[in-house]
């Protein structure tokens, strides 16, 4: 689950999983590769179907899996102020 808290730590650094690893901080216990794949991915989506680089079909499946994938909508709200 994609939380406020998770994107904060994925924003520190700027998306780069090599950075947190290399760290000794405690917020390697707090997100994982996996949560950073998935917010990775949504990020590109999310850009694609605002540019209107997607199909309606498309952008339908998006809007599900972010739903589905954050703990609440302010989440998805940052999630898409991230992808401006």
């Amino acid at each position: 689950m994609i939380t406020q808290e998770k994107l904060k730590i994925f924003k520190h650094y700027s998306g780069d999983l090599n950075a947190l690893r290399q760290t000794n901080s405690t917020e390697k216990d707090t997100i994982t590769a996996h949560d950073w794949f998935v917010i990775g991915n949504l990020l590109q989506d999310i850009m694609l179907v605002s540019k209107g680089l997607a199909s309606e079909a498309y952008a339908v499946r998006v809007w599900e899996e972010l739903k589905h994938a954050c703990a609440d909508q302010e989440t998805v709200d940052e999630l898409k102020k991230m992808a401006e």
